[in-house]
């Protein structure tokens, strides 16, 4: 059955190998209708070449729950001034909203890996497209069996919970994997209600209620690294990133926007992280 595709729905390193690499589709002979449909939308008649020696998607095969399934992006080599991933774009075929996010980078993350939890409705391919600032594009992907992600009930119903919503959190994440750049998670306190989850006590849908954009820029107000995205991430929101600082009096301000347009920020200095 054909995915329709709607512009809603898709809400929407030094990388010197990738010289070397073979300049091959990607997996045309797997590609099944929704993913077509996807490739289509996002890249028209641009060539999406085979990225298994520039990009790696990191994703449990099984996972114990379709709604909080965790994934991660992981570049070849980090990012250079002269040549470096410009957007990743995380897709699941069989997701009623396949393009689950796009992340937006520059240089100064000094790596572009990104690590993010998902939901996964029904077996699937989770792919990520890697676009470099040459306009290049490589996929690569991994199969999730998985379902009922994006109709899971929601974790915590707890009433008092809208009192917190929209609190962000930034906290070390391990090594960045670049000896200048710092490994960061950030977490939005947030429903992300899908529109397909149902009440427990009412036995009715709760309404869609999703963060739809993050954006953090540094103290000079330079944006660092920033996110769209849809029902397909999970309660909660995570986001592991790295970023150089500029100097030592660096900060990082946050700003979150959801689907009813609600605004959330926050300022940390980056040396108290």
């Amino acid at each position: 059955m054909s995915t329709t595709i709607t512009r809603r729905g898709f809400l929407a390193s030094g990388v010197a190998a990738a010289a070397a690499l073979k300049l091959r589709p990607a997996f045309a002979e797997d590609d099944g209708q929704a993913w077509r449909e996807v490739r289509e939308f996002l890249f028209q008649d641009r060539p999406v070449l085979d990225g298994s020696d520039f990009v790696k998607l990191e994703a449990p095969v099984r996972p114990a729950n379709g709604g909080d399934v965790s994934v991660r992006i992981v570049p070849a080599a980090p990012q250079r001034d002269d040549y470096f991933i410009r957007k990743h774009y995380l897709v699941v075929d069989k997701n009623p909203s396949p393009v689950g996010g796009v992340f937006t980078l520059s240089p100064r993350n000094g790596t572009a890996e990104i690590g993010t939890r998902i939901r996964v409705n029904e077996y699937s391919h989770v792919r990520v497209i890697s676009e470099t600032n040459r306009g290049e594009l490589f996929m690569n992907k991994a199969f999730v069996k998985a379902s009922g992600g994006c109709s899971a009930p929601p974790m915590d119903n707890d009433p008092m919970a809208k009192l917190t919503m929209g609190r962000m959190e930034l906290a070390r994440k391990g090594a960045a994997g670049d000896g200048d750049a710092r490994g960061f998670q950030l977490s939005v306190l947030h429903p992300n209600n899908s529109g397909m989850q149902m009440d427990q006590i009412s036995m009715l849908f709760i309404p869609p209620h999703y963060i739809e954009t993050v954006e953090i820029a540094n103290a000079d107000g330079e944006q660092v690294f920033a996110v769209k995205g849809d029902i397909t991430f999970s309660q909660n929101p995570s986001f592991d990133f790295s970023y150089k600082p500029k100097r030592d009096d660096d900060i990082l301000q946050a700003k979150a926007v959801d689907s009813r347009q609600k605004i959330y920020t926050a300022t940390w200095p980056v040396s108290s992280a």
